[in-house]
This record gives structure tokens, sequence and C-alpha cells, in this order.
């Protein structure tokens, strides 16, 4: 697990919040988006977690929330007592259990082997697990890169760009069938309020 990832967040779990309320209207997008794929009372397992909003936002029947991040985690243990939080990577997570849904929010872009990532989540998918993935477009690198030196967007470090093409291919190679894709532009801002 890179060090050096894990202290970017770290530094960053205490702003976190700042930049959700900040960007407010793109997560609710994000939210609904996400409630539109996972309905309400299933089991959840996010990887990536955060400071556990987005998994709250689902209200599962069961949540785990996992992250590198000690202090995202934290964080998140600290709002939402009813959920599950994890620090570390997946692969070293001392979980046995089945998930409905696996949700990876923005997390492919920085991980080192995808593929083995993904023949990890294997032992928590039964047959019928779905796992929504949310991931940017390479189109979009230079606007987030903006949004990041103007302290709009929570800065990440450099990232694997991929294709859907890409992604599909490393869920085939982990035994996984891609079931659907989705082409969704969220923007930033709600550009109909105006005033």
């Amino acid at each position: 697990m890179p060090q050096k990832l894990i202290l970017h967040y770290d530094a960053l779990a205490p702003s976190r919040d700042d930049f959700r309320r900040k960007n407010r209207y793109y997560y609710s997008l994000l939210e609904k988006e996400y409630r539109y794929f996972i309905p309400e009372g299933k089991r959840v397992l996010e990887v990536g977690c955060g400071t556990g909003d987005l998994l709250a936002s689902l209200k599962p029947s069961y949540g785990v929330g996992v992250d590198i991040s000690p202090k995202m985690i934290e964080t998140a243990q600290g709002k939402y007592k009813g959920l599950h939080f994890y620090t570390g990577d997946i692969q070293d997570v001392s979980l046995n259990e089945k998930f409905d849904y696996i949700v990876l929010s923005g997390l492919l872009g920085e991980l080192e082997d995808i593929q083995a990532f993904f023949e990890t989540l294997r032992r928590f998918c039964s047959p019928d697990t779905r796992i929504v993935i949310e991931y940017y477009s390479y189109l979009w690198r230079s606007l987030l890169k903006i949004a990041e030196g103007i302290k709009y967007k929570i800065p990440q470090q450099e990232q694997n760009w991929l294709t859907l093409s890409d992604i599909s291919n490393f869920l085939l190679l982990a035994g996984f069938e891609p079931v659907k894709s989705e082409r969704t532009t969220l923007l930033p801002f709600n550009i109909w309020d105006i005033g």
C-alpha cells in the first residue's frame, strides 16, 4: 500500500467535508445516480469510502466502508455509528462477508494493480453481487486539474486514465461479466441556478 497516498488522504481528511459542502450540488447528483442503481436496504461494501458520506446516503441494511486513510476512517466512524468501517487495503481486511453491491467511486485511477484488485473483490461477491463503478473520462483531466488548483475540487494524486474498454477488460480478466455501462455528465455546479 503506497504510504504517499495514505499521507495524502490523511492530510485531506479534516477538509473533506468542506469540499463536499462547496460542491454539494455535484455530490447530491452523484448520490442520486448511485441510489438509482442501488436500492435502500441492501448489503453494501464501498472501497475507498473516504468519510463515509456516499455509503450512508445509500441507506444500506448492512454497510461496510474500507479506506487506506486512518484519518478518513476516524471521521467516518464519528459520523455514522450504524455503519462499519475498516482502515487498510481491501486485500488486508479480515472480513468474511458477501455483499449485494460493491461501490467503487472514483477509485480505479489510484490503484497500482487493477486486475489484482478485482480478483480480491471476488471473495466479497455472491453470484448476484453487482459492482458499481464510477470513473472520470480522460477528457475532464485538464478541467479537473484547474478545479484542484483553485481549491474547488479535492486534490488527487496522479491518476491511471482508463477507457471504458480498459475497465471492461480488467473485469473480464478477473472473472466478472460487465452487465451495463452508462455515460453521465455530472456538473460540479447548478448552471440553471443563476442569481
